[in-house]
């Protein structure tokens, strides 16, 4: 049987070389290079998974097909240069709520909303 990884990485591979192209694209990035490209790129309305960390996006929709707003783009990517860790967490928590929306998920650390 075939892992999740090993099977989205088939897929890709099926999609004409896309895994090349984007890991040519991060070759000889620093982490730090990688990260900020890749945001840089998420913001863009261009996910890629970070093959450097083997990262998905914020939002994971390099893996997932399913990107955030612009909106939200930008806000998390704003809590990233200022180092807002809070609003990262907060924004974290409901991009995973989001990717996951058909189950119950709680982020330890956060806030439960009223609506739960």
């Amino acid at each position: 049987m075939v892992n999740d990884k090993e099977q989205s990485q088939e897929e890709i591979e099926s999609s004409g070389g896309q895994v090349d192209t984007i890991v040519s694209t991060f070759s000889g990035m620093t982490d730090r290079e990688s990260v900020n490209y890749q945001i840089k790129q998420w913001v863009a309305g261009n996910p890629v998974h970070n093959p450097i960390r083997d990262e998905c996006c914020p939002d994971f929709s390099c893996c997932n097909g399913k990107i955030a707003s612009v909106e939200q783009r930008e806000r998390f990517a704003k809590a990233v240069v200022e180092k807002d860790e809070r609003t990262q967490m907060e924004m974290l928590g409901m991009f995973l709520g989001s990717a996951f929306s058909d189950e119950k998920i709680y982020v330890a650390g956060l806030e439960i909303p009223s609506e739960c």
